[in-house]
């Protein structure tokens, strides 16, 4: 299920989360595996259904198994930034075994970013290299190259701040809260320009830009 997972087949591999919870506890008083019902967990969480992720990581937990870092990787999806990285700290700070910590590290540098702690994402990135070239796995290698990409690069942060200040603060939400709106309504430019292979798009911005960089919804 977790292979099906990472390759995107989201929905196969809910079923066979669900197939291995079901053919484990069929004809016994067994509970079903921890491994399970944390793989049913995650799947939840990636598509947002946040209720379901949050059960299923409690049925992982009261059959003995560990919910993290999922747990701490859906408290950051609802918002709740400072409780992840409370969390994700200590998990980090009490796990010594390598391929635990290699497994908690990508979402270590994902909820330091998000609380703006860069030193800390650079220092878990470190680390997940250094893991990845001890055991020579290329999942490992490739992972840890996912974590170290250019979102930890303090130039990256800075231009994103500002984006989202221009289109955001001092765009959207200015325009909508000058006028006590709702939505914008505004004119598509019209059909869609062709891409050239070479040169790209060549499109020089659209009524969607700015929802798109302020990370607002745009229904057309």
């Amino acid at each position: 299920a977790e292979i099906m997972q990472i390759n995107g087949a989201w929905h196969e591999a809910m079923e066979e989360a669900r197939r291995s919870s079901t053919a484990f506890s069929h004809g016994s008083d067994l509970q079903p595996p921890a491994a399970a019902f944390y793989q049913q967990a995650e799947l939840h969480r990636l598509r947002g259904n946040f209720r379901a992720a949050e059960e299923a990581y409690r049925g992982a937990s009261r059959s003995g198994g560990e919910t993290q870092p999922g747990l701490a990787l859906l408290r950051l999806a609802q918002g709740r930034t400072e409780v992840a990285a409370t969390t994700i700290r200590r998990v980090m700070g009490t796990t010594t075994d390598r391929l635990r910590r290699a497994r908690c590290l990508p979402a270590h540098v994902e909820i330091m970013l998000a609380s703006r702690d860069v030193q800390a994402a650079h220092a878990a990135c470190d680390e997940l290299e250094t893991i990845a070239e001890g055991l020579g796995t290329s999942v490992l290698h490739a992972t840890a190259a996912q974590a170290r990409g250019p979102l930890t690069d303090q130039a990256y942060l800075d231009a994103r701040a500002k984006c989202l200040k221009l289109a955001r603060t001092e765009g959207l939400d200015a325009a909508l809260d000058a006028d006590m709106l709702d939505a914008l309504v505004m004119f598509t430019r019209g059909v869609a320009t062709l891409t050239d292979p070479l040169n790209g798009e060549g499109g020089s911005g659209s009524s969607t830009t700015l929802a798109a960089v302020a990370g607002y919804p745009s229904v057309t």
